[in-house]
């Protein structure tokens, strides 16, 4: 049985005739890419906006860069949680569980970050005409700040409860 990503590859490799260009004929996908493109160049904010995604995406070096200060604001942030904890007298070395809760700030920040870049700013006025929501990327960022506070309460709660058990072991 053949899976949907099975049908599409076959799909996006068979020869398209194009109407306007003398019966010339490419794949689906080289047709999608001109068309994504054309939209682009006709101002369309969306196309735009997902065109800087591809070429940024594409660049080696920068998704390099990218994975370096993913990791540095990985390390920050769980740092900045362990010394937080210390100081409620909270960390009993769950710096796996950190790791975890810092994940998901990490998380949050980009999507931050995401939202105040230019391109999304651009699509965001573009919701008044109607042709793009943002909406989706907002309820994800807000999900995603309200589990990061769960999560870190529920270490804190994890944490007192390992510590009154270690007492209560003692006694």
């Amino acid at each position: 049985m053949k899976t949907f990503d099975d049908i599409l590859r076959t799909e996006l490799q068979k020869p398209v005739v194009l109407k306007n260009a003398n019966g010339a004929t490419i794949e689906p996908m080289e047709a999608m890419v001109k068309s994504v493109l054309n939209n682009a160049m006709k101002g369309d904010l969306a196309a735009i906006a997902f065109v800087r995604t591809l070429t940024a995406a594409s660049d080696p070096e920068r998704e390099r860069q990218a994975q370096e200060r993913h990791q540095a604001r990985l390390a920050e942030i769980t740092g900045d949680i362990i010394a937080q904890l210390k100081a409620e007298r909270a960390y009993d070395g769950q710096d796996t569980e950190i790791r975890l809760v810092a994940e998901t700030a990490v998380l949050v920040e980009k999507l931050n970050d995401l939202m105040a870049e230019p391109d999304f700013q651009m699509v965001a006025t573009d919701i008044k005409t109607g042709h793009q929501t943002v909406s989706p990327v907002i309820a994800l960022r807000d999900k995603q700040r309200d589990l990061f506070q769960q999560q870190l309460a529920k270490l804190r709660e994890e944490a007192l409860r390992r510590s009154i058990t270690r007492k209560n072991m003692r006694i």
